[in-house]
């Protein structure tokens, strides 16, 4: 059951991200701005209660994205499920017919209509757990929504994973869609995956998913002990479209190279691979070789589960200040309070047409405008023929760069990729954003943004866009004294038009709903850029 407190509205619970059963207790030290000591856990939502008040500022923005709609909110989220939940954890994918946005505890759906499908209709949004209550065995309490779109089945994919510590059980959640427009969560088959099997008295925590050209679904998670919340490794399922339909759950495979408990593919993301078969996993965590330059980890793996070689990638020096594992604190103006900005893990990965690896991960950089500031970082990476991964490219979402003198943080990137006129790769990517004070030119209350880049130069091709300005600054930890935002954005290619792109992400809403002292408020927002 989700954590209740007292002063909250008897018709609401609070909830932090994972507490699905009494006990959960996952301890989150912060130190100095941009950088704090990180339990590796990610924290399962919280819920509050009613109340109002406050507001918060404003600025003249870049251009703003097209077609934006209002997604779901700390509140109306409470209102579909009777909870409400922090960190949203942003979720969204494009389909040809719809586009399907999620975050903890609720899904809602847009029609796709007009000439060119970019006129939405939304439809209520409907609850979390509903979309797997058909699974046998469902425990109840999802958290870590990820949703993606298959091209070629005309189907969504929506992952999640839930647990209660006080019973030591933990699943891996996985639905699939009946159609390529799904309006509720009768149009879903799921199934419900003992997590625990995969690691004895360990529980899943930050799901991530990727999908090959054959309907298999490759999801990672990373393990902890029930007693003490240790690191017990990563796990990856592999699993069929086919299978979720017809109820077949999924066996675990250890991604660690060397055994449960190391960490070269913590938090591994795995790949969406377009017209390609099998996946790759991609992890980086501010690690670094023996002659001190920071590295990823990248590892093959096929549809059957059956892993590769290792393959460990030199990013050609030391990119990073973070160590391994060391938490981001992010500046707010108006407040000594910080946001969590998580760690340096990797987003999920894409791979382009052109057989070049994207993915994206926060970093500390060591030099230039934004040196020690929390900076969204992306690689381009080469495949060959045998398999093998070489670094191409790598840059910086740079608030320094965008608007000088700023101090602007970018954080929590995603990423897409489409194809230009001349059939060369396009990045997108999805990101938040803060800073110490507010400007004429820029946001500093927290923010979503999107760029548009040539991976071949590293330039913007676009500039910065906004998809929505924050409006105060944001405190609401629902007395963990952990002032959670993310933990992820998201962006997704048009399927109808190369490069369009759906970008899906949190802002800072007013102040309200006032509840334990605390009275921040995140909302959402899906806009489409081109």
């Amino acid at each position: 059951m989700p954590l209740i407190t007292s002063d909250i509205d008897p018709d609401y619970n609070a909830l932090v991200e994972g507490d699905s059963g009494a006990g959960a207790d996952f301890p989150w030290e912060h130190a100095a701005t941009d950088t704090h000591v990180l339990d590796h856990a990610l924290k399962p939502p919280t819920h509050g209660g009613g109340g109002g008040g406050g507001g918060g500022g404003g600025s003249t923005f870049p251009t703003q994205a097209m077609d934006a709609q209002a997604g779901p909110t700390f509140d109306t989220n409470a209102t579909v499920n009777g909870n409400y939940f922090i960190p949203p954890d942003s979720t969204s994918a494009a389909g040809q017919t719809a586009i399907l946005v999620g975050v903890n505890g609720v899904v809602e759906e847009f029609d796709r209509g007009g000439t060119d499908g970019n006129t939405l209709t939304s439809h209520a949004g409907f609850k979390l757990d509903d979309v797997f209550s058909g699974a046998t065995g469902f425990l109840g309490g999802a958290f870590d929504p990820h949703i993606m779109y298959d091209a070629a089945s005309d189907r969504f994919i929506i992952v999640a994973v839930d647990q209660n510590a006080t019973n030591k059980t933990s699943q891996l959640l996985v639905a699939v869609s009946n159609n390529g427009s799904p309006q509720g969560a009768a149009d879903f088959h799921a199934v419900a995956i003992d997590a625990t099997q995969a690691a004895s008295g360990s529980w899943a925590d930050f799901p991530q998913v990727g999908l090959d050209h054959s309907g298999n679904i490759y999801i990672t998670g990373n393990m902890f002990t029930f007693a003490g919340g240790s690191y017990s490794g990563t796990r990856l399922w592999v699993e069929s479209e086919t299978n979720v339909s017809g109820g077949v759950g999924a066996s675990a495979v250890n991604v660690s190279a060397v055994g449960a408990g190391a960490n070269d593919f913590f938090s591994a993301a795995p790949t969406n691979m377009g017209s390609a078969s099998g996946n790759f996993l991609i992890s980086y965590n501010s690690a670094t070789n023996a002659a001190g330059h920071n590295v990823l980890h990248v590892v093959h793996v096929d549809a059957s589960g059956n892993l590769g070689a290792e393959q460990t990638i030199d990013l050609g020096g030391k990119i990073d200040q973070l160590t391994t594992f060391a938490g981001i604190s992010v500046p707010e103006p108006g407040t000594s309070h910080t946001l969590d900005g998580d760690d340096s893990r990797t987003s999920l990965a894409v791979l382009s047409g052109n057989n070049n690896l994207y993915v994206a991960a926060t970093i500390l950089p060591t030099s230039g405008a934004d040196a020690g500031h929390a900076t969204a970082h992306w690689f381009q990476l080469g495949v060959d023929s045998s398999g093998h991964v070489s670094l191409l490219n790598q840059g910086d979402v740079s608030g320094n760069a965008a608007f000088p003198g700023s101090n602007l943080r970018t954080f929590y990137p995603s990423l897409a990729v489409s194809t230009d006129a001349n059939g060369n790769d396009e990045l997108a990517i999805s990101f938040s954003t803060s800073a110490p004070q507010t400007g004429t030119a820029y946001d500093g209350f927290p923010s979503a943004y999107e760029e548009t880049i040539n991976p071949g130069t590293g330039t913007s091709t676009l500039g910065w866009q906004l998809l929505e300005g924050g409006l105060a600054n944001y405190y609401r930890t629902f007395g963990t004294h952990d002032n959670r935002w993310g933990d992820y954005s998201s962006i997704s290619a048009d399927p109808l038009h190369p490069g369009q792109y759906w970008a899906f992400n949190q802002f800072a809403e007013t102040h309200g709903t006032s509840l334990l002292g605390e009275n921040g408020r995140w909302a959402t927002e899906l806009g489409l850029f081109s």
